[in-house]
């Protein structure tokens, strides 16, 4: 948290030990290890935006698909762009073309 007191920024932080159980601490390493955050990171992200595990290890596993897939010469053609820019584009504008 982040506050001003006289012109002078000042960080808050809380210091909170929980128990959880050892499959949700495995879980949450997991994730750590994989995103390059700390245990702390990921769970004060989860509780600052609710974002759960499960949510977190889908995310992780979605963008490591994609870098796969990039590694792998897999990239969207010019026509499948075009496709999903049309689709999400305001009916009352033109249509994007090649």
């Amino acid at each position: 948290m982040l506050y001003f007191w006289r012109w002078k920024a000042h960080i808050l932080s809380m210091t909170l030990t929980i128990d959880i159980p050892e499959p949700m601490q495995d879980r949450v390493q997991a994730i750590a290890m994989r995103s390059n955050l700390t245990p702390s990171q990921i769970v004060a992200d989860a509780l600052e935006h609710g974002l759960s595990l499960e949510w977190q290890e889908h995310f992780i596993a979605q963008a490591e698909a994609g870098l796969k897939d990039a590694d792998n010469g897999n990239f969207a053609s010019e026509e499948e762009v075009l496709a999903v820019r049309n689709k999400y584009r305001p009916k009352s504008l033109p249509s994007f073309s090649p």
